[in-house]
C-alpha cells in the first residue's frame, strides 16, 4: 500500500540516499521531501486524464455572470487539476468554455464538467502510478540533495518514458462512446 513516505523513499534509493521516517524529519531530505512531494504529484496528475483520478459533474453557476463574451460562469470544483471537457445539460455534447481563474466561462444554460482531480490519498495509487512519480521526484531530489544533474537528467528522462508507456496503457482501459459505431451494433443484434 502506497503513503507519501514510501514514495519519497523510493524516489530517494534511486538517488542512493537513505530513507526517511516522516516527511515533517527536520533531515535534508525529509525537508526537500516535504517541499517537492505535493507539487510533483499535481504534476504528474495534471499530464494526463488518469482513470483512477477523473471525476464528472455538475458545476455550480455563480451568481456574477460575465462582463462580457459569454453568457454564463460556473465555478470549476476546487478540487479540479485539470478540465478535459465540458458538456450541456444532457452531459453529451462537447461545448465550447474559458476557464478564467476558478471560473469556467460558457453559454450553456447547464454544464458538466470531466476533469482531472487532485487525488491526495495515496493508497488510491496504482503500484505503476507510483513508480511515475518516484521518478519524476527523483528527478527533483537528484538535483536538491545530491547535486547530481546527469542522475536528474536520467530520471527526468525515464519519468517522460515510463509516462508514455503508462498513458498508453490507460487510454486503451475503455473506448471513448464517440468511437463506438452504435448502427454497426444494431446491425449485429438483428
Amino acid at each position: 500500500m502506497a503513503s507519501e513516505v514510501g514514495i519519497c523513499n523510493l524516489a530517494l534509493s534511486k538517488i542512493g540516499e537513505p530513507p526517511i521516517n516522516s516527511l515533517s524529519e527536520s533531515s535534508k531530505a525529509g525537508r526537500v521531501c516535504d517541499l517537492l512531494y505535493e507539487q510533483t504529484r499535481d504534476e504528474v496528475l495534471q499530464d494526463f486524464p488518469w482513470a483512477f483520478a477523473t471525476k464528472r459533474r455538475q458545476l455550480a453557476r455563480t451568481a456574477a455572470e460575465p462582463v462580457f463574451g459569454w453568457d454564463h460562469a460556473y465555478q470549476v470544483p476546487t478540487e479540479a487539476l485539470r478540465v478535459i471537457g465540458v458538456y450541456d445539460s444532457e452531459g453529451q455534447d462537447l461545448i465550447r468554455y474559458a476557464i478564467e481563474g476558478e471560473v469556467l466561462l460558457c453559454d450553456a444554460d447547464a454544464v458538466y464538467a470531466r476533469y482531472v482531480r487532485r487525488v491526495t490519498d495515496a493508497t488510491e495509487f496504482s503500484p505503476k502510478f507510483v513508480e511515475l512519480v518516484s521518478f519524476l521526484l527523483a528527478s527533483k531530489l537528484a538535483i536538491a540533495i545530491a547535486d547530481a544533474s546527469k542522475l536528474a537528467e536520467f530520471f527526468k528522462q525515464s519519468y517522460v518514458s515510463y509516462r508514455e508507456s503508462l498513458q498508453a496503457e490507460d487510454a486503451s482501459s475503455s473506448v471513448p462512446v464517440e468511437e463506438i459505431d452504435f448502427d454497426d451494433f444494431l446491425r449485429a443484434r438483428r
